[in-house]
């Protein structure tokens, strides 16, 4: 069966249980305890994609659980993103698709003359997270990121049924440990970053994507590579490259996408855009789930049920794919096309996206966040 609710499901390895579930406490007490209100923040605007905002919201959640107090109103606004008409009737933005972060109102936090902002930095988490390793003995920032972030998307009854849905489509819905490689093809202003590079830019292509697929299914025993894109010319090749094993776009075809921001009337848009390509009989574009929040975090959802990812640290979306396999492999199986490694919220990620830093390939000195042991030279010890 799909997993939605990772932090129901999160487990990990003996030796980091203890910590896990003292971070878990203090995470829950915090904000859903008895006495949660008596203290009460908010989080700041963070305008960016919606994969940066949850990253943003679970850097609001670490910080308002080292400082006790209960976040009031939704962690981040995903107004944009809610497309559906039907939808936006009932709701509108994060508590469409995700549980309220604490249980502690907006009213709440209103009725108080002073209540606490708290503006995520994601770029200097060094400090936080060695109070997190202090308090809980917990010391991985992948465990700390990943069950932050799989509190911040605790999901609603529309975002488990969306998940299903498509889960269908993708052929692993009744599967209990999917046998599937996952990829998440990000191209747009990630790849102009990397235009003037011809080596790196190859790692993006769809070719690229392809051989890792095929590769990691052929060795691991996959039985179908789930890819996500905002590519078209990506979605024409990996689905009509020759190849032992299907590759299938999630959550549905490009085609059933409204962009974000279209707010009037996303399913009327993609049922005349169903009907001009011949496509009003598939069942992939069901105007029920045609909303781009519902559709990208379903993506995210379904990549993360993989036995293996693919991807590029450099993208927020493939940091929470990474984030929320840890809740239930540790440590997850994901590769890098740029031979790069984890990096938490926007750790490691500098000017232009080239500041991170890429394993062996090269070493480019990190200049915009909290200075790590790895961007330095190493020293001999006599």
């Amino acid at each position: 069966m799909v997993v939605t609710d990772f932090w129901a499901a999160q487990t990990v390895p003996k030796s980091f249980q203890a910590g896990v579930a003292s971070w878990r406490t203090a995470i829950a007490e915090s904000q859903q305890s008895a006495t949660a209100c008596d203290s009460v923040c908010r989080c700041a605007p963070h305008h960016a994609g919606l994969a940066s905002k949850l990253h943003a919201s679970a850097v609001c959640l670490l910080q308002a659980t080292l400082n006790r107090c209960a976040i009031v109103g939704p962690p981040t606004q995903l107004n944009e993103y809610t497309t559906n008409s039907t939808l936006r009737e009932r709701c509108t933005g994060f508590e469409c698709y995700f549980q309220p972060i604490s249980r502690c109102s907006q009213q709440a936090g209103a009725s108080r003359s002073s209540v606490k902002t708290i503006h995520a930095d994601q770029r200097h988490l060094l400090q936080p997270f060695a109070r997190v390793t202090n308090m809980t003995g917990l010391r991985s920032e992948l465990l700390i990121m990943s069950t932050l972030v799989a509190w911040v998307m605790r999901p609603q009854p529309i975002l488990v049924d969306a998940a299903h849905h498509f889960a269908v489509l993708a052929g692993i819905a009744t599967d209990e440990a999917p046998r599937c490689v996952s990829q998440h093809v990000r191209h747009g202003d990630k790849v102009n970053a990397l235009r003037s590079n011809a080596a790196l830019f190859e790692r993006l292509s769809s070719t690229s994507f392809w051989r890792w697929g095929v590769r990691l299914a052929t060795v691991h025993g996959g039985e179908r590579v789930l890819f996500m894109t905002d590519a078209s010319s990506v979605q024409e090749d990996l689905t009509s490259f020759e190849s032992p094993v299907p590759f299938v776009p999630v959550p549905a075809p490009l085609e059933c996408f409204v962009a974000a921001g279209h707010v009037k009337g996303a399913a009327t848009d993609v049922l005349k855009r169903r009907r001009g390509k011949g496509l009003s009989s598939s069942p992939a574009c069901n105007p029920t789930f045609t909303d781009e929040g519902l559709q990208m975090i379903s993506g995210i959802v379904l990549l993360s049920q993989c036995m293996l990812f693919v991807g590029q640290q450099t993208s927020n979306v493939d940091r929470v794919v990474v984030e929320l396999l840890a809740t239930r492999q540790y440590p997850p199986a994901s590769y890098d096309v740029l031979n790069d490694v984890y990096a938490p919220a926007a750790m490691g990620v500098g000017l232009h996206e080239l500041t991170t830093w890429r394993g062996a390939m090269t070493s480019v000195k990190n200049t915009r966040n909290d200075p790590r042991v790895e961007d330095s030279e190493p020293v001999r010890v006599a």
